[in-house]
């Protein structure tokens, strides 16, 4: 799940790194005080639009088999039981 998180953020941020990196670049806010306070709107809606679409990526592109539905861990007569997907009759 921490992979998950990190993965998200990280996407979040990228516009934001982006920005950073070009703005340290060209020198430009260091005369235009328009530039300093930047897009950073605009950066938080691509940030998370890219966030939303690795969340959609990884609905479609699982690695769960047709046909099946997860189960979650659960203890059964004293044992554990790992979650996994398991296939549903048709």
């Amino acid at each position: 799940m921490l992979r998950v998180i990190l993965t998200n953020l990280l996407l979040f941020l990228i516009p934001f790194i982006a920005y950073g990196f070009w703005f340290w670049l060209t020198k430009k806010g260091q005369e235009d005080k328009k530039f300093r306070e930047g897009p950073f709107g605009r950066l938080a809606i691509l940030g998370l639009s890219l966030a939303v679409l690795s969340f959609v990526a990884m609905a479609i592109l699982g690695d769960a088999p047709e046909g099946s539905q997860y189960v979650p861990a659960h203890m059964e007569d004293g044992r554990f039981i790992p979650g996994g997907f398991e296939r549903t009759p048709d």
